[in-house]
């Protein structure tokens, strides 16, 4: 897993071939060409680990980003002799020793893998013959994704607060490193990165090592068994390699802090020099503090109906101060505005970006209408509109008695008051989720063997439009979509291109949790396996929570394929106030009223017939009587034309009020009477 390129090795062959005596005279069986620091011919060819200061000042190989510092670590040998690590059949978990030849690749009680107990081997000069000693030098341990075994304590970093006169590895901690055990192999010779080999303060290269390549050859990879660094090789932990950083706590401040980097801090090896293995650099942090968007978390929609709400959370600092003269973390807003907050914590005052927030009340438009002069219907109507319109005769019924935009109303005998609202569709807003691009920690295409998936949980009827993806290959690919019980909801089939692009998909999305996102089989599509902070939420529609090879509890956490998700909200109603209409019966121009006038009755019941007596000048006068029941329904109507007596062919039997109305060109007059069975 670690970088190993086609120019190092052909520079390693040459500089084998150039210091050929050397290699003849001076390897595991001949120490005849090996040189003794001390001059003798009879010494301890022990190695000498620092850790290089030239790669900690690589910006590039050394990236930032938010949460976390990405390190690339190299420990050259700059020795006499090759640090040599080989395995026993000796494991450890918790303080009980086992002895096995594959234990490696058990567990333990706890689930953990256990510690292997090492040597290290120490090539002795005696004249021309070569010794070689084991002796006990800590553990190595299985690591179960790169399938091979790391040395455990082999180098610790940490960021922290620099205290003059305290030694550095008592300066308070702003954060530990997460990656302590390395595999140890020959990376590149010095040669390849001039610089990062020292001794004693000054770069050292191929020529100014006396026994250059002593053990090459022998720790190519990352062996289950043998281990090391040559003389004169550096060994390359990479920032893009499994846990190659320093978390960054919430909180943490820009600024300026120390790097301190510590090789064998537990002193398990044996080396020529053992005060060298610490190297210090000071550091600036730039990107841990939140940019103006981020201040605010919106928790809901932006856009919402008159009645409604949304939160919203100022996800930094202590202090708070709103835009509306508010002093908490949260607020809560019902009216349309735009709002922004002060925050202020440890590291300072952060300024937020304005939020625009709209709160929908639409009004009713309600055509004009005559107020009847008589127990008549009367028809009400709103502007016309696309909108739902609602007719109720009470202010809080819960049922309507009419829908649509024309109601008409049953004859009107008193004053009546009707109540409209009308629900107006609002278009649904369009939303990109975060990540928007793979601009941000590591990544690459995923592993051939691997098809990666991303759960989420949807809070609101949505549609997922498209989402933006990174190709390796040009083929067609089928993006899925599931239930949390592996129920297959939608896929769709589409030619992808190389490189960056949009695939539409149109993936109706209902309330639900721990839906899956991927693709049929392996994409091989760009991923990141850095700098993945979850959830990423769409205001209040989608949060995505993670994939499925996540590894919480290492704090690792990968973000496949699917990038910039455009998140369609539904269209949805927003239901006005309902408005009162008031009717009233109102004299007409030209017409008496005269509901108190007594009409002389005879009713018959069960005949079919009602005989009224009517007064002697409505029998001179072409006249009209009516009857109405009481809930305004016309149950009769006749002509007075010179009778005294009007007969009303309709049956009148049912116990109740009904209401009697007569009139001509002069007046009018009306009379409730009650039928009693």
């Amino acid at each position: 897993m670690k970088q190993q390129s086609l120019f190092a090795y052909v520079l390693f062959l040459l500089l084998c071939t150039a210091n050929q005596s050397i290699a003849q005279n001076c390897n595991r069986t001949d120490a005849s060409g090996c040189i003794c620091a001390n001059g003798s011919n009879n010494c301890d060819l022990l190695p000498d680990i620092i850790v290089s200061e030239e790669m900690l000042y690589d910006a590039s190989l050394n990236p930032e980003i938010r949460g976390e510092i990405r390190l690339s670590i190299a420990t050259p040998n700059v020795g006499y002799g090759p640090l040599e690590v080989i395995a026993t059949d000796r494991y450890v978990c918790g303080t009980d020793t086992i002895v096995s030849t594959t234990a490696f690749q058990d567990t333990c009680a706890d689930g953990s893998f256990p510690r292997r107990l090492v040597q290290q081997v120490i090539y002795h000069k005696a004249d021309d013959r070569m010794e070689l000693k084991p002796i006990d030098a800590g553990s190595m341990t299985y690591h179960p994704t790169h399938a091979h075994m790391h040395v455990d304590d082999w180098c610790a970093y940490s960021i922290r607060t620099k205290v003059e006169g305290l030694d550095p590895l008592d300066w308070p901690i702003v954060a530990n490193g997460r990656k302590i055990g390395f595999c140890l192999s020959d990376t590149d010779p010095c040669d390849r990165w001039p610089g990062y080999c020292e001794r004693n303060g000054e770069v050292i290269l191929e020529d100014d090592f006396e026994n250059f390549g002593l053990g090459s050859g022998e720790y190519a990879d990352c062996d289950l068994a043998l281990q090391g660094i040559s003389v004169g090789y550096v060994d390359i932990y990479y920032y893009y390699l499994d846990d190659m950083d320093i978390p960054l706590p919430d909180g943490t401040c820009n600024g300026d802090y120390q790097l301190v980097v510590q090789a064998d801090p537990s002193n398990a090896f044996l080396e020529s020099n053992e005060d060298n293995n610490l190297t210090v650099i000071p550091i600036t942090l730039s990107k841990q503090e939140p940019s103006s968007e981020e201040v605010i978390e919106v928790q809901g929609k932006r856009t919402f109906c008159q009645g409604e709400s949304v939160v919203l959370k100022a996800v930094v600092g202590s202090e708070f101060e709103w835009s509306t003269g508010e002093t908490t973390q949260e607020i809560t807003i019902r009216e349309s505005g735009n709002y922004a907050v002060k925050a202020t914590n440890q590291c300072g005052v952060f300024i937020s970006d304005t939020i625009a927030i709209e709160v929908i009340s639409p009004t009713i438009e309600l055509e004009a209408f005559e107020q009847p002069c008589r127990p008549e219907s009367v028809d009400l109507s709103v502007v016309d509109s696309n909108a739902n319109t609602y007719w109720y005769d009470s202010e809080t019924a819960i049922v309507p008695i009419a829908t649509g935009n024309s109601f008409q109303t049953p004859p009107i005998q008193e004053a009546t008051t009707y109540y409209v609202s009308q629900a107006v569709p609002i278009e649904g807003a369009t939303y990109f989720a975060p990540p928007h691009d793979n601009y941000f920690g590591i990544g690459g295409y995923s592993n051939p063997a691997i098809n990666g998936a991303l759960y989420f949980d949807v809070l609101d009827s949505c549609v997922l439009q498209s989402v933006k993806i990174y190709a390796g290959t040009e083929r067609s690919r089928t993006i899925q979509l599931w239930t949390s019980d592996s129920i297959l909801l939608a896929e769709k089939t589409l030619d992808v291109t190389r490189g960056e692009q949009r695939l539409a998909l149109d993936f109706d999305l209902i309330p639900g949790t721990q839906y899956r996102l991927q693709a049929a089989e392996e994409p091989n599509f760009f991923r990141n396996n850095t700098d993945v902070r979850y959830p990423y939420k769409v205001d209040g529609l989608v949060e995505i929570t993670g994939s499925n090879f996540d590894r919480p509890l290492d704090n690792r956490f990968i973000y496949y394929y699917f990038y910039d998700w455009e998140i369609k909200a539904p269209t949805y109603l927003c239901e006005t106030e309902r408005q009162a209409v008031e009717i009233d019966l109102v004299n007409c121009v030209g017409v008496e009223d005269k509901p108190s006038e007594t009409l002389p009755l005879t009713i018959q019941i069960g005949q079919q017939i009602t005989t009224i007596q009517m007064p002697t000048h409505f029998s001179q006068t072409p006249s009209t009587l009516q009857c109405f029941d009481i809930r305004g329904q016309l149950v009769s109507s006749t002509s007075i034309q010179g009778n005294q007596t009007a007969i009303m062919q309709e049956e009148v039997v049912a116990t109740g009020y009904y209401l009697l109305v007569v009139e001509n060109e002069n007046e009018r007059v009306v009379q409730k009477i009650f039928v009693a069975n």
